[in-house]
């Protein structure tokens, strides 16, 4: 859909920053990492509501999301995980919704990773972002790798 910010997005996202992309899902590291491995799993095709999914999208998305939790777990040991399916920017502003999935591994310690230390500030509210925290391109791509080669490893 044209003017669907998430179609965009999954057009222009950068290959470095795609830690899985399977037949209906991809799942994106996203710059903010406010939240060690906090990334976004979104719908390669447009669909605007969660009854639109296909059973094979998400039998998919199942499976994904496992293996996701299972390699987080494994590098960093989150506490537990929030996981949400808002989409109220695009109602807010009247654009198309499509689904898309945060997944926001939660931390009641303060983590270390390549050197930079990153703080769940809002323990153990529910996730909102609060200030950035944009790890350098080298601790970007760090956790990128070390999710993909784990997911990868699983599937």
């Amino acid at each position: 859909m044209n003017n669907c910010l998430s179609c965009q997005l999954l057009k222009t996202i950068e290959e470095r920053q795609i830690i899985f992309s399977g037949g209906f899902w991809q799942i994106e590291l996203q710059h903010d990492q406010q939240y060690l491995g906090k990334s976004v799993v979104t719908l390669k095709r447009h669909a605007s509501s969660l009854r639109e999914l296909t059973n094979e999208e998400g039998r998919e998305f199942f499976e994904i999301i496992k293996r996701f939790e299972m390699s987080v777990i494994k590098n960093f040991h989150p506490t537990h995980f929030n996981w949400s399916c808002l989409m109220n920017d695009a109602a807010g502003v009247g654009m198309p919704m499509h689904v898309h999935w945060h997944a926001i591994p939660r931390y009641k310690e303060v983590k270390q990773f390549r050197g930079h230390e990153f703080i769940d500030q809002r323990w153990p509210k529910s996730a909102r972002d609060i200030e950035q925290n944009e790890p350098s391109d080298e601790v970007l791509w760090a956790i990128r790798n070390v999710l993909k080669a784990d997911f990868n490893a699983a599937y």
